[in-house]
């Protein structure tokens, strides 16, 4: 073949431009294209040693460190004892490729001198041969492993190939297997160990003058300072990623991905300020993200700033946040972009609520199937739930129900025991709100204990139990889940056990005495937070159980006056243990006005039926 064939064959030797043209390319494409050269140098070398000479030197000249890397490699795979073919003496290739090798680890080192390496050499090249041929093996390993989930044997293989890289004396080999071991340190679940090799890793990708390399594993090591809540150090690396990246054509894409991961660093770091006491410092980190979001041209960055300047000036900025958040939604359903719709509609829902519940139960429910499709089934969970409160509490039956269908499904199984017992907690209470405290019972039962929302659970026991005409059942678990520190949240509990109204006094009078009792604090308090309105609440239950009717009556005018949701509850528990049911259930309707949670007045189910 003459020589025009190799010119178009090999343009990188050449130097040719378009696609590969060296500094256009990432460095494993870089790679890739100095292998593919070396293979027509070895070609050219067959048939016409000067040609396949000049080939050599040319790569060795424009790119000794890949170069030597893939000529080792090469001359491991020709063994000696192979035929030649063409009257070739027997290893002629290996030879030559060993003694390439040489001359360009020279250059790599610092040498001058293009010339081969003196053959006496050869040992020290043919050790070189050996570590980076197993230091390849190590690695494809370790890349196996990884993928099949074996992330501990993965990062022995990466070790492994790291310290042969260092015996071949091959920065960049050394770097890629370190840069490896920490992915898989990371997925091991040793975040910090992982950021400390890819500092070490960062080290041998400037030494092989690697700047996308560097860039990459700031990029990574960004992201592992975020996850450990260390934002305003990842701040640092992802700037020095996007600065590495700058001015290269072929590298925006990822250069604005680090700005935009820098932009959310701001807003993490911004939070951290303002809980520290700093505004002004939280004030211009935040300007300084929504710059860097702009530059990367990410909406949800930008959005999520919003969001944090919000914070920080009290909500002025929320229906810009609103509508920013709306446009990146649109955008990641779009993409069917399931980790961007989880995090902007679940945003967004919980921005809605109070403006717009029933859209928000529904972002909330979407934010859950956006997770599912990632298998995050613990975020599946919370969302569920969450969704389902938001539309119970804003009396959306409908759409509380169809979170709690899919919730409470065979096929979530998996979902964490917290957020079952929060699908089951709202689906008692849903069931005793729409007046069916039979369904109410099986789902509170689901609950155990009464730790956490277990409390809540055998407090709406209780109450399904009295609903079904069981009193004495009631008493039994409400003063199991009431214990006195819990008083002021669920005030008048003598109005459940008792509904009594005038004239059903004694039937089961003394064991509501003995419970009110119990219920008292001792010494009674005088302040705090609804305590001392709740004591005196019970203790004129007390006085109405023994035939004094006054104190009832009084302490129920003075507790309609306030503008406390608790206290018009109470006053409301009164009144309709007093058998005034207008006072009762006016004394409800301004309670729910200023956000009475709607299950409380189910403790009487007198105050909502006008017949009684």
């Amino acid at each position: 073949m003459g020589l025009g064939f190799w010119l178009i064959a090999s343009p990188l030797i050449m130097g040719q431009g378009g696609a590969a043209s060296a500094e256009n390319l990432p460095q494993d494409a870089l790679i890739e294209q100095v292998c593919n050269s070396l293979y027509v140098a070895e070609e050219a070398f067959r048939s016409d040693p000067l040609l396949g000479e000049k080939l050599l030197r040319e790569l060795t000249s424009e790119h000794p460190a890949h170069a030597a890397s893939c000529m080792l490699e090469m001359a491991a795979s020709d063994p000696a004892d192979e035929p030649a073919g063409d009257g070739k003496q027997p290893g002629l290739l290996r030879e030559r490729f060993l003694k390439a090798a040489a001359s360009a680890l020279s250059r790599r080192r610092g040498g001058a001198s293009l010339e081969p390496s003196d053959p006496s050499q050869s040992g020290g090249v043919g050790s070189a041969v050996s570590a980076a041929a197993s230091s390849r093996a190590f690695l494809a390993g370790g890349e196996r492993k990884l993928r099949g989930g074996a992330a501990e044997a993965a990062v022995e293989e990466f070790r492994s190939a790291a310290a042969a890289a260092h015996k071949a004396q091959d920065a960049w080999l050394e770097m890629r297997a370190r840069a490896m071991q920490a992915r898989a340190e990371e997925q091991s679940g040793r975040a910090d160990l992982a950021l400390g090799i890819l500092d070490e890793a960062f080290s041998l990708a400037e030494e092989a003058a690697d700047a996308l390399w560097q860039a990459e594993i700031l990029l990574r090591s960004g992201r592992i300072l975020m996850d450990l809540q260390r934002p305003a150090e990842a701040l640092e690396r992802f700037l020095a990623s996007s600065q590495l990246l700058a001015g290269n054509p072929g590298q925006e894409r990822s250069r604005r991905i680090a700005l935009g991961e820098a932009a959310g660093a701001c807003a993490e770091s911004a939070l951290q300020e303002a809980a520290h006491g700093n505004p002004a410092t939280a004030s211009e980190l935040v300007s300084r993200g929504s710059r860097y979001a702009r530059e990367a041209e990410d909406e949800t960055a930008v959005a999520r700033l919003l969001l944090v300047r919000a914070e920080l000036l009290g909500g002025r900025e929320r229906e810009n946040a609103v509508g920013l958040l709306r446009q990146a939604l649109k955008v990641f359903r779009e993409n069917a972009d399931d980790p961007g719709m989880a995090e902007s509609a679940s945003r967004l829902g919980r921005l809605l609520e109070k403006d717009l519940p029933s859209e928000s139960a529904a972002l909330l429910r979407e934010a859950a199937e956006a997770s599912s499709a990632m298998g995050d089934d613990e975020r599946v969970g919370d969302l569920l739930a969450e969704s389902a409160e938001v539309a119970r509490r804003n009396g959306l039956r409908s759409e509380a129900h169809s979170s709690l269908t899919i919730g409470l499904g065979e096929e979530w199984a998996p979902l964490s025991l917290e957020a079952a017992d929060r699908l089951h907690l709202t689906a008692g209470h849903l069931a005793l709100e729409e007046g069916k405290p039979a369904a109410a019972l099986p789902a509170y039962a689901a609950i155990p204990g009464t730790r956490g929302v277990g409390g809540e659970a055998r407090w709406g026991e209780g109450i399904a139990k009295l609903r079904l005409g069981h009193p004495e059942a009631a008493a039994q678990v409400l003063l199991v889940a009431l214990p006195k520190e819990e008083l002021p949240s669920r005030a008048l509990l003598a109005a459940t056990l008792t509904s009594l109204d005038r004239a059903g006094r004694s039937g089961d009078g003394e064991a509501l005495r003995r419970m009110l009792r119990r219920l008292l604090p001792e010494p009674p308090p005088t302040s705090g937070e609804g305590v001392a309105e709740a004591t005196a609440a019970l203790t004129a239950l007390l006085d109405l159980l023994d035939g004094a009717d006054a104190p009832a009556r009084s302490c129920a005018d003075r507790l309609a006056g306030s503008e406390d949701p608790q206290a018009l509850y109470d006053a409301a528990g009164l009144y309709a243990a007093l058998g005034m049911r207008s006072e009762s259930r006016l004394a409800l309707s301004r309670a729910r006005g200023l956000g009475l949670d709607p299950v409380l007045p189910l403790l009487d189910p007198s105050f909502d039926r006008p017949d009684r």
